[in-house]
């Protein structure tokens, strides 16, 4: 199933701020992986495939590459989950990265 972004703003946001993304939720991809998980943004054999790549730069990325090709639902889901408290207080830089003005 292919996934048009382009009309998908979560999914836009997603790819247009992947980079910086990537860099910040490497920091601690299990702490974010944990939170995918405990809200069904990926399946349980999804999360069972994502905690075993070779590094957390890659974790992170196999992650948002998973939800961007899950619809707007699944990236709407991931971006309300980066503006959680919790999530803020662990990656600081994420207010910036997602310009929180955006989330409202």
């Amino acid at each position: 199933m292919s996934i048009d972004i382009n009309l998908n703003p979560a999914g836009r946001t997603i790819k247009e701020k992947k980079v910086k993304l990537i860099e910040c939720l490497m920091a601690d991809a299990d702490f974010v992986l944990q939170h995918v998980d405990q809200k069904s943004i990926v399946s349980r054999r999804e999360y069972q495939n994502l905690k075993f790549p070779s590094g957390p730069q890659e974790t992170v990325t196999r992650l948002l590459d998973l939800v961007l090709s899950k619809g707007p639902g699944k990236c709407g889901d991931f971006l309300q989950l980066l503006t959680d408290p919790e999530v803020l207080d662990t990656f600081p830089p994420l207010r910036d990265i997602l310009d929180m003005t955006d989330q409202s």
